[in-house]
């Protein structure tokens, strides 16, 4: 299917053409079931049983991405739609590894992958040439500019404090205030950045 005729289905999916959708959801299934193959590999739990259901869900990310895409943003439909049906599969296969995890144990996914967002399951030499990873990183960085313009100077001070490992007892001594009340200052700043940087509209 040539892109043309995608965003003319794109088009007509908005006007909820069932035609349309299933056209769409048809040329996007291989890509779905790469996903999630991706993303069940990366568990050392048998989370093969859950294939179809983990489908199932990140299959569903294409009606919230017709909803959602917006041409004027200058991301192609599918680096768009793939963001979406990674961090489904992500979020799907970690709340159903729930009851397989252990304390200390790899087998969870915040083990195998932290903060990287479910993107690590996916192998790239520069991660930076991969447009759904980019796209991710550039969201992020413009959230993080955004919320520094907000902060105050006595929170600009609080993160750079942290930016330079400063100690509490330091950083309470040069401002004049408890430690407690630094502790607070820093821990905000540090809840603020972490927001911006991570909030990716996941599945909670």
């Amino acid at each position: 299917m040539e892109s043309e005729n995608i965003y003319e289905l794109l088009y007509m999916a908005h006007l909820n053409d069932q035609y349309a959708k299933a056209a769409l959801y048809e040329h996007f299934t291989g890509m779905f079931k790469s996903i999630v193959k991706n993303a069940v590999s990366a568990y050392s739990i048998p989370m093969e049983s859950y294939w179809d259901d983990v489908l199932q869900e990140v299959s569903m990310t294409l009606y919230d991405a017709i909803e959602r895409y917006r041409d004027d943003q200058d991301t192609a439909f599918i680096t768009f739609l793939c963001v979406l049906a990674r961090r489904k599969a992500s979020n799907v296969c970690r709340r159903l590894a729930r009851p397989y995890t252990r304390f200390g144990d790899i087998m969870s996914l915040d083990g195998k992958i932290g903060e990287d967002n479910g993107y690590s399951v996916v192998e790239q030499t520069d991660r930076m040439n991969d447009p759904v990873y980019a796209m991710y990183y550039h969201d992020a960085e413009e959230r993080l500019r955004k919320v520094l313009e907000t902060l105050s100077p006595k929170e600009l001070d609080a993160l750079q404090a942290w930016l330079n490992s400063e100690s509490y007892e330091d950083g309470a001594k040069r401002n004049g205030i408890s430690y407690k009340a630094w502790d607070g200052r820093r821990h905000r700043v540090r809840k603020k950045i972490h927001q911006a940087v991570f909030d990716d509209d996941s599945d909670k």
